[in-house]
Order: C-alpha cells, then structure tokens, then sequence
C-alpha cells in the first residue's frame, strides 16, 4: 500500500515540520508499532531494532500500512495507545487511549496542530456505476476499517445531505448490500490512502454520487448525459450539485480530485467510441466549469471482461484510455486483472476494488508531485 516517502496529497512541495502527515508520525512510533506486531522475544527484538533509525526488524521488516492500520483501529494494541501519547502528550498514562481514529489526526491544542473537527477536509468526488458505487464481496473487518478522520456527505439513507462517518458501503445515490453484508468500492481505500499521506490538521470527505447500472446513454429513469433533459435524474448534475453543497459547508473544505468508474452499460453495439468519449469530456468540462481544473481520474473496467468483447466493450475502453490526451489533470488508472468475482465477470471483488483505490491514489499521488 504505496511506499515509505509518498508525495504529499496537499502539496508538491516538502512536507510542513508544524503540519506532518500522519504516515510520518506513524512512522515516529515504530518501536511501539514494532512491539505490537511481535510477540515474545520476537517483539522484544523487534522493539530494540526498531529503536535504531533505518535498521530493519530482525525476521519482521518494517510495518506494512496494512499493519499499522489494523493497529491503530485496535483500542486495546500497544501502536493505538503510543500513538496517542505521541498526538496527545498531555494524556494521562494508562488513559483510554485513542478514543477515536480522529484523535490520531491530533485533537489536542497541547500538541500545537488544529483541531481536525474544527479545520477543512479534502473533498474527494466519486462518479460513475456499480464497479464505483461498490460491488465487491466479501467485506473483511479487519481491512475494511472505518476511521474517523474520513467521512461522507451522504447522498441516500437516513442522513442524507448531511455528513457522517464513511464506511463501505458508502451511502451513494442509493446504498449497495448484498444480503445485508456491506460491498467494497475503490471510494474507501483511496480515501484511507489520502488521509494517511495528507497533512495531519486536515480531514477527508468524499461525496459519494455513484449508482450501478446507469449509462451516458441512459433511460427513462437515470442518466450521465449534461444534455439530458428527460430522464427523472441527471446524474451528471446530481453529483456536482452534491459537491458544491459538501463544500459549502467550510470554507476550507477544497476539492482534491474526481474518480470515475463508468462505461460497462455504455457498452452497445449502438454506442460509438467518439460518441462516448466526446459525452465524457462534456462531463468533465461542465464540472471544471464549477470547480476548477481539478484531477479528473478515469478507472478501467474489469480486464477480461472487456477482453471477453473486445469489438464493443474495447471502444470504451479505448475512449476512456484517450482522454489525458484530451484534458490536462486527468489521468487513466488500469483495472487490476484478475480481481474479479467467479461468477460475475464486470464487477471487481472487494480485493480488487481496493486495489482500485490504491491504483487511484497512487495515480492522483503522481499527478500532485509533477
């Protein structure tokens, strides 16, 4: 999940000593993190070779962001509890520790950073159908973990237009379950990926505005054509309404980036690749037009299922491959292979969409240090 020195989703420029990512204070409590991954003498060793800046951990390596996840959203490890000494040193020892993952972004004014509660997010717009909305199974509870420093402006259920805490399944135009179990888009593990990397004062909050089986083309009921005028819902509108109304709720709210995921039901025999990637730039025309020259990221679809028709299905594909060389600040991000369900070919597993998401970062990430 991205290397030790990632670029700087904020800024191009070095990283702010009074505004450290949180990976580098993560970073700063290896031996504590250390302590909680061994066990035994392993964890002793571990503590001891992690006290020595660069040394590796005898027989453990380095913590994997994976790792150190899971640790900080355990309340009872040793990483949960050092990391809140280390952002709240005014914490009694022996406390709650983190009683929240937003008290790890630094709540505390006694440690010199603002307040995340209190300061702006990086608003992250996410578009498009099913694959972007979430269809991957199986959800996993250690993986797919809710923190505190992201949330939504939740675009269906009870709290709609409104933020709360973001979790798969995210609350888009309508909310996916399969069974009453929560499905896995890219949405969640981006956001995971930025809040880890991005200034320690700042928050996430995606505005999720995705809904499986929706076209460009579109029917009666729904569609991503601007132009579209007769549909009952416009989606294209629908999402950049709901993000200008995420943020003006703070002034230091700023949109980050725009992820789309989109094209399978676009893939008629009908539907031509210069009509199709002509409708996609209209969208992202209309929302610069709103929001500035923003990052515009374009996920491909599911490797052998385009294979599987290449005919119709390869034209979107092309269409979606073609647009950086239309648009600046857009970028293309390859669908993982092999990271489909067994029994359902167009839709990525929850592995692949959050290897989706981090391939978004990942892409966003480069596009912010050039």
């Amino acid at each position: 999940m991205g290397t030790d020195e990632p670029a700087n989703a904020q800024q191009s420029g070095s990283e702010s000593p009074a505004t450290p990512s949180r990976r580098t204070l993560f970073r700063r409590a290896a031996p504590i993190i250390a302590v909680g991954l061994g066990s035994g003498a392993l964890g002793a060793g571990a503590a001891h070779a992690a006290a020595r800046p660069g040394s590796p951990l005898p027989g453990l390596g380095l913590p994997s962001d994976e790792d150190i996840a899971r640790l900080i959203a355990d309340p009872e490890s040793a990483t949960h509890r050092a990391l809140a000494n280390l952002l709240n040193p005014a914490q009694p020892a022996g406390g709650q520790g983190i009683q929240s993952a937003e008290n790890v972004a630094g709540a505390a004014a006694s440690n010199g950073r603002t307040d995340p509660r209190k300061s702006g997010a990086d608003v992250v717009l996410l578009l498009g159908q099913s694959n972007m909305q979430g269809s991957g199974l199986p959800h996993d509870p250690a993986i797919d973990i809710r923190l505190e420093g992201i949330d939504q402006f939740a675009g269906s259920g009870p709290h709609a237009g409104t933020v709360i805490p973001a979790a798969d399944a995210l609350f888009h135009v309508t909310q996916n379950l399969r069974d009453g179990a929560p499905t896995i888009g890219p949405g969640m593990e981006f956001a995971r990926q930025l809040w880890l990397n991005q200034a320690a004062d700042r928050k996430v909050l995606l505005v999720p505005a995705a809904l499986g089986g929706t076209s460009i083309t579109g029917n009666a009921d729904y569609v991503w054509d601007p132009d579209n005028t007769t549909a009952s819902v416009n989606l294209a509108r629908r999402g950049l309404d709901a993000c200008l109304r995420a943020l003006a709720l703070n002034p230091s709210h700023r949109l980050v980036a725009i992820l789309w995921h989109q094209g399978e039901s676009d893939a008629l025999p009908k539907v031509r690749e210069d009509w199709y990637r002509r409708k996609l730039l209209q969208i992202i025309d209309l929302y610069r037009a709103e929001l500035g020259p923003v990052p515009f990221l374009i996920g491909g679809m599911v490797p052998e299922w385009i294979a599987a028709d290449k005919k119709i299905r390869g034209r979107i594909d092309a269409a979606h491959r073609s647009i950086p060389s239309h648009r600046p600040q857009t970028a293309f991000v390859e669908g993982p292979a092999g990271a489909n369900g067994a029994s359902d070919g167009i839709h990525f597993n929850a592995a692949g969409a959050r290897e989706l998401g981090l391939r978004y970062y990942r892409t966003f990430s480069g596009m912010a240090a050039s």
